[in-house]
C-alpha cells in the first residue's frame, strides 16, 4: 500500500510538472508574426525593373505583366506568392513594404538574384 501511494505521488508530481512546464513554455512562445499577401515581378536588370515599374504606374495589370514579363518562378500565376509571415521576408523587402497598403506596389527592390517589384494584395487574388 505504501509503495502504491508513493508511486501515485511521484506520478502525480510528474504530471503536475509536465502540465506547468507545458503552460509556461506555451506562454514563452513568441506571438505569430504579422503576415502579408504578395505578388512579385522579377527582372534581371535594374533598367528592366524600372521599365516594368513605369508600366505598372501607367495602369497595366500587375498579374498580366508578371505573367508576360517576370523571370521569377511565380510568373505563370501572375506573380502570386500568397500570404507570408513578414519575419520570413528579407530585410530589404520588409523595408520596401513599410507603409504599402493593399492594391499598391513597392519601388524596385534589389535582391541577390535580380530586381523585384512587389504588390500587396488582399488575402485572396482579385484578378
Amino acid at each position: 500500500m505504501k509503495t502504491s501511494r508513493a508511486l501515485l505521488s511521484v506520478v502525480a508530481c510528474a504530471v503536475a510538472v509536465w502540465l506547468v512546464a507545458g503552460r509556461v513554455s506555451g506562454l514563452a512562445q513568441e506571438p505569430p508574426s504579422p503576415s502579408i499577401t504578395l505578388r512579385i515581378i522579377v527582372a534581371t536588370t535594374a533598367d528592366a525593373a524600372e521599365r516594368l515599374a513605369s508600366r505598372l504606374a501607367a495602369g497595366e495589370s500587375f498579374p498580366v505583366l508578371a505573367e508576360a514579363e517576370s523571370t521569377g518562378p511565380n510568373a505563370a500565376s501572375g506573380g502570386w506568392l500568397g500570404k507570408l509571415p513578414l519575419s520570413q521576408l528579407r530585410p530589404e523587402v520588409r523595408r520596401a513594404l513599410e507603409g504599402v497598403t493593399p492594391g499598391h506596389v513597392t519601388p524596385v527592390v534589389r535582391l541577390p538574384t535580380g530586381f523585384a517589384i512587389f504588390k500587396v494584395e488582399e488575402d485572396e487574388p482579385a484578378d
